[in-house]
C-alpha cells in the first residue's frame, strides 16, 4: 500500500514540476520572441517546424512535435498518435507521453 502512495506521489510530483518547467518556458519565449503576438504560424510537416510571422515581418522558425489536436467547435481533443493527418516523426513526444501513462497507470 505504502509503495503505490509512492508512486502516485511521485507520478503527481512529475507532473507538477512539468506544468512548472512548461509555464516557466513559455513566459521566457513570450518575453524574447514575444510567443502569443505573432499574426500567423504555419505548420510544415515534411520538415518538422513551425514558422511564426508578427506584424512587423519578423519571423520565427522552430522545430515542432505535436502531442495532440484541440478541434474548437467541439473541443474535442485528438492525441498526435490517433490523428490521421499527424506524420509519424512528428508523433514521437507524444508517443513518450503514452508510454508515461501507460507506465504509471494503475
Amino acid at each position: 500500500m505504502l509503495s503505490s502512495f509512492k508512486k502516485r506521489r511521485d507520478i503527481e510530483d512529475t507532473i507538477v514540476i512539468s506544468l512548472e518547467a512548461a509555464h516557466t518556458h513559455t513566459a521566457a519565449h513570450r518575453e524574447n520572441w514575444r510567443l502569443g503576438e505573432e499574426k500567423t504560424w504555419n505548420l510544415d510537416q515534411n520538415h518538422g517546424q513551425i514558422l511564426f510571422t508578427f506584424a512587423d515581418g519578423m519571423q520565427a522558425l522552430a522545430p515542432v512535435q505535436i502531442i495532440g489536436t484541440l478541434n474548437p467547435e467541439d473541443e474535442m481533443f485528438t492525441w498526435a498518435w490517433r490523428h490521421p493527418t499527424v506524420l509519424a516523426a512528428l508523433q514521437k513526444n507524444a508517443l513518450r507521453v503514452k508510454a508515461f501513462g501507460k507506465q504509471h497507470s494503475g
